[in-house]
């Protein structure tokens, strides 16, 4: 899973203070609850001109795709959802996947396919998307779509266009999934 750690406090700057200081890395470590040899580590570190590596350094060895190839994607799958064509989580995926291969990424070659990881992350950054898993059309809906039932519908609304004069650019359809 997306790890999301926030570091607490900044016991490296403190100990490594106290040691600078005078404290011994034994006495530094107790006093702050930590462990001598991460202390140690830190501190020879910092004495051989080396800095700690930050979470913000490491993650961005994993990125997968650059801000302009995730904004590809994502215009694709909006694009795909205006048409009528949501697409669900594994179908992502396996586009994430095909992404990463043309711009010659070498992730995810075992499975061929995103991991849940990158999935959470990327529903994460780009809120503005909803993807699930689209529901099918349940028996009685499909089968009350018919002619008959949907004529005297087609009817009134020809009728209201008449007497309202109203021209094709003035249709557009609202319901609980949005506007188009």
């Amino acid at each position: 899973m997306v790890r999301n750690y926030k570091r607490k406090t900044d016991w490296t700057e403190k100990s490594k203070k106290a040691v600078k200081n005078g404290q011994t890395i034994r006495q530094a470590a107790h006093n702050y609850g930590i462990n001598e040899s991460s202390l140690w580590r830190a501190v020879r570190n910092v004495s051989a001109g080396k800095s700690l590596v930050s979470l913000s350094e490491a993650s961005q060895s994993r990125i997968i795709f650059f801000l302009e190839e995730e904004a590809v994607l994502v215009e694709y799958l909006l694009k795909a959802s205006r048409i009528g064509f949501p697409l669900d989580t594994s179908t992502l995926k396996s586009l994430a996947y095909d992404l990463a291969i043309r711009n010659s990424k070498r992730s995810w070659r075992t499975q061929k396919s995103a991991g849940k990881d990158w999935l959470k992350g990327f529903k994460s950054r780009h809120s503005q998307l909803s993807i699930r898993t689209p529901e099918p059309t349940s028996i009685a809906r499909a089968t009350a779509f018919n002619k008959t039932n949907v004529g005297p519908f087609f009817d009134k609304l020809k009728q209201l266009y008449e007497e309202l004069s109203l021209t094709p650019e003035r249709i557009y359809n609202v319901d609980e999934t949005g506007g188009s």
